[in-house]
């Protein structure tokens, strides 16, 4: 795998990180980040890039791929693969430069330019593949391939090639490999910045005749600041206060969380620290996983599960935040609502169904045999865009919008998920990830929520950086009810449910005073936002903010940070609309995406300068309060204390979102 980013560009542990301080996965990004040589970026336009020797291709005179000591192939792969991790490894090859001098701390022999590792899994049972084969002592896994920008195309094909001829001299047979196809995208004032590229592993599914057997288990990652991932093991040493939490207590530390007091325990800690570091919880839909033989007689050596075709990249498709009106969902599926149902029950891909609707969906590549027998298939990815194809042509949340006279009520558990989002003031069908779980509230499993969103009563929000249509299945992204959605609720269970009433306020300028550092000199944590802002003006906004609508509604407009929660931890700063640090509309715009202020009546209370920044994005959005500061803090006492004030407020910002709806 190729180097994500120039190493100057990466986030360390440490540094600061950006706004919204939490990262997000995406699926299949279409990177534009050019390197030295831009004929090996395989990940860039999706195209290949073989070229000959004589055009610019490798150069195989010129490298040797050789056996290296641990030490400088860990060096050099914690300062360019995209990780900045080293595993367990048996045996490390590197690729060298033989025209060009070693540097410092390198081998002999020439330049060092990649690195190869095969070392041992995180779990030993991925290696079961190979029944004939004894884990770790015949087969590894290949942990880490890592080459410069300047190595030309084709240079990992020949690189592993080496590497494996000689690790089976060393009793090595097989070997299996992951591609992640989930990118770490992190959220800046300057715009997405990509920390790791994912990738669905062409280099070993095309190039170096591995299998593809399908992709890992789902799992939820714990995803710290710094786009690295805090794994279940290591929670596990700081909850138990096993060999080795203190490694993992001073990673956390370094990222801002408190150290642990003496009489804490490891769980309540561990628990304190991620929320005090903005650590995010993410669903990952699994690995890509590929295995080969190698050595003399590899071909004798099977494989304990079928192989099945290799993943391949569709063209991109263009943003849904430009101008351009999105037409990708209009292809033609070919599906029947047989077909369309076959699908749509899968478990993780796996479906089945009556034998002739199963060969008709294998006929058009939608779904390919699991079993000798036929009796269960694997979905393709064709078979995913079918699938989605005829949901959004069927059942989309417009349809059922749409749909006259009473709803058809779900199955228990999910009618109980609708009616407890639309409880809710935020509107969220909670999963296990979500707050309302880690404080013992009701929430609903990953099965409830994916049929959830199928029936289109619930969706996910957007983000900017999204290349094309995506789904719940594929990012986990929290689910808020539609209006069809609301108005199940409004059938079903009662419940008086209309769009979120979501006041965003304008920041202040007196501030409470930095928070200092503990006893051990590492930074306290930040003011919660609804606390930092103190002179008289801003107080005087909270009050009506708090009169007008629930606080899980109140945002606050920062010169600084865009749009904050109350909760959120701030450190007081010296910020204004006309300083170069200052928020901008782009800024704006993701966030108010990603709270969906599209579907929710929005009143802002401040000045006209965060007036004019908040309407390009919220172009409904009503701003009631008028004249100078005086003025406008009578206003906000009358709101305040008059619900006949609250009322009138709230009935012209419906009206404005219902005009500008039917534009």
């Amino acid at each position: 795998m190729r180097e994500a980013l120039e190493t100057s560009g990466r986030t360390r542990p440490g540094s600061p990180y950006g706004e919204w301080g939490d990262f997000i996965l995406a699926e299949q990004l279409e990177l534009q980040q050019p390197g030295a040589d831009a004929l090996c970026q395989r990940w860039n336009h999706r195209l290949s890039t073989w070229r000959r020797t004589r055009d610019g291709g490798f150069d195989p005179e010129a490298h040797r791929v050789v056996r290296i000591p641990e030490a400088p192939a860990k060096r050099f792969t914690v300062a360019h693969h995209y990780s900045a991790s080293w595993p367990v490894v048996r045996l490390a090859y590197g690729l060298q430069r033989i025209d060009q001098p070693p540097g410092p701390g390198e081998p002999e022999g020439g330049r060092l330019v990649g690195v190869l590792a095969l070392g041992v899994p995180m779990n030993t049972a991925v290696l079961n593949v190979f029944p004939d084969l004894v884990p770790l002592k015949e087969s590894l896994e290949l942990s880490r391939m890592c080459l410069l920008d300047s190595v030309a195309s084709n240079g990992e094909s020949w690189a592993c090639a080496r590497a494996f001829r000689d690790a089976a001299t060393k009793g090595i047979r097989g070997i299996v490999a992951h591609a992640d196809p989930v990118p770490r995208v992190r959220i800046t004032t300057d715009g997405p910045s990509y920390v790791m590229p994912g990738h669905i592993g062409h280099v070993y599914g095309h190039g170096q005749g591995f299998a593809y057997l399908g992709r890992t288990r789902a799992r939820r990652l714990v995803v710290l600041p710094d786009a690295t991932v805090l794994n279940d093991r290591a929670a596990a040493k700081v909850r138990r206060d096993e060999t080795g939490h203190a490694a993992v207590e001073r990673r956390l530390i370094a990222l801002g969380a408190t150290a642990r007091r003496t009489e804490e325990d490891g769980t309540r800690w561990l628990a304190r620290a991620l929320e005090e570091v903005g650590a995010a919880a993410m669903y990952h839909g699994g690995c890509h996983k590929y295995a080969r033989t190698i050595g003399p007689h590899r071909t004798r050596l099977l494989l304990a599960v079928p192989a099945l075709p290799a993943p391949r990249h569709r063209p991109p498709s263009p943003s849904p935040f430009t101008p351009e009106k999105r037409r990708s969902h209009q292809m033609s599926h070919g599906l029947s609502p047989t077909g369309a149902k076959i699908l749509n029950a899968n478990d993780d891909g796996l479906v089945a169904g009556h034998p002739a609707a199963l060969a008709k969906l294998t006929s058009d590549g939608l779904v390919v045999p699991h079993t000798a027998d036929g009796g269960t298939h694997w979905m393709t990815e064709d078979g995913w865009t079918a699938l989605d194809a005829w949901w959004k042509e069927n059942r989309g949340p417009s349809a059922l919008a749409e749909a006259p006279g009473i709803l058809r009520k779900l199955p228990g558990r999910q009618h109980e998920a609708v009616l407890t989002a639309a409880r809710r003031p935020d509107q969220n069908i909670p999963g296990r990830d979500n707050r309302a779980c880690r404080a013992g509230e009701t929430w609903f499993r990953g099965s409830t929520l994916r049929k959830i969103a199928a029936s289109g009563y619930a969706a996910i929000r957007p983000e900017p950086y999204d290349n094309g249509p995506v789904t719940w299945e594929k990012t986990g992204r929290p689910l808020y009810l539609t209006e069809a959605g609301r108005l199940y609720a409004r059938q079903h269970g009662n419940v008086d449910v209309r769009r979120r009433r979501v006041v965003v306020i304008a920041c202040g300028e007196k501030k409470l005073p930095d928070p200092g550092v503990n006893e051990y000199g590492n930074p306290l944590p930040g003011h919660p936002a609804g606390e930092l802002y103190i002179d008289d003006y801003h107080r005087s906004l909270r009050a009506a903010s708090d009169a007008l609508t629930d606080p899980a509604l109140i945002f606050i407009a920062s010169a600084l940070h865009g749009l904050v929660p109350l909760d959120r931890r701030l450190y007081p700063y010296d910020v204004t609309l006309k300083d170069e640090r200052a928020v901008t509309p782009e800024t704006i715009r993701w966030h108010t995406a990603r709270l969906g202020l599209d579907d929710a009546d929005v009143i802002f209370l401040g000045g006209q300068d965060y007036t004019a920044l908040l309407l390009p994005s919220v172009p409904h959005l009503h701003a009631p309060l008028a004249g100078g500061m005086g003025d406008q803090r009578g206003q906000c006492a009358r709101a305040r204390d008059e619900a006949d004030v609250r009322e009138a407020w709230w009935k012209k910002a419906a009206t404005l979102h219902n005009e500008y709806a039917a534009r």
